[in-house]
C-alpha cells in the first residue's frame, strides 16, 4: 500500500481579513461547543466553589496558627485560592486530549486536508473554550469569594516595583498580566532586593 502525504498549502494572499474571519468563526464554534454542556459547566462551577471553600478554610487555619503562610496574610491567601479555583477550567490544567484522540483514530488526516492549518484551528477552538470557561467558571468564583472572605484588592491597576534600580525591573512588573492580582515579592525587588 502506498503512502499519502497531506500538507496544508501556504497562504498566498496578503489580505488577512479572511483569515481573521475564519479564526473568529472557529473560535466561536469552540465557544458554542462548550456552551452546549451547560449542566457540566454548572457542576464544575459548584465543585470549584466547594473546593474553594475547603482550600480557603485550610489556608486560613494555617494562617491563624502561624500568622502568615509563605509571607502571605489572610486576604492574600483568600485571593490566591479564589483566583486559582476560577482559573482551573480556563487554563485546562488537567490536559487536553483532542489531538491525541484524533491521531489515535486517524481523523487527523482530515485535519491536514483542510485549508486552515491544524495548529491554528486547535488554537482558535481552545480560545473559544477558554472564553466560555472564563464566563462560566472564572467569573463566579471571583464574585463568590469576596462575599464570604476578605480578599486582597490591588491598590493600583498595575502593581509595579517600588524601587528604581533599573528600567528592566519596572518593565517586568508593568508588563506582567498577572501582576494586577499578585503581590510584589516579600523579599523585595527581584533585581536589587530593595523593598
Amino acid at each position: 500500500m502506498g503512502s499519502v502525504t497531506a500538507t496544508v498549502a501556504p497562504p498566498t494572499g496578503a489580505h488577512v481579513t479572511p483569515w481573521f474571519r475564519t479564526f473568529g468563526a472557529i473560535a466561536a464554534a469552540g465557544f458554542r461547543r462548550h456552551a452546549t454542556y451547560r449542566q457540566a459547566a454548572v457542576a464544575g462551577l459548584c465543585t470549584n466553589t466547594v473546593f474553594g471553600f475547603l482550600r480557603c478554610y485550610i489556608f486560613l487555619a494555617a494562617t491563624g496558627a502561624a500568622g502568615t503562610v509563605a509571607g502571605y496574610d489572610r486576604a492574600q491567601l483568600a485571593t490566591f485560592v479564589w483566583a486559582g479555583q476560577g482559573l482551573l477550567a480556563v487554563i485546562a490544567i488537567w490536559g487536553w486530549t483532542d489531538l491525541a484522540d484524533r491521531i489515535r483514530t486517524g481523523e487527523v488526516a482530515a485535519d491536514l486536508l483542510r485549508p486552515v492549518h491544524p495548529v491554528t484551528s486547535y488554537l482558535a477552538t481552545d480560545l473559544g473554550r477558554a472564553g466560555f470557561a472564563s464566563l462560566a467558571r472564572l467569573v463566579p468564583p471571583l464574585v463568590v469569594g469576596p462575599f464570604f472572605f476578605a480578599v486582597y484588592v490591588p491598590r493600583h491597576w498595575a502593581t509595579r516595583c517600588r524601587c528604581s534600580c533599573s528600567p528592566r525591573c519596572s518593565r517586568w512588573w508593568s508588563a506582567s498580566a498577572a501582576a494586577t492580582w499578585s503581590t510584589p515579592p516579600r523579599t523585595g525587588c527581584r533585581t536589587c532586593g530593595a523593598r
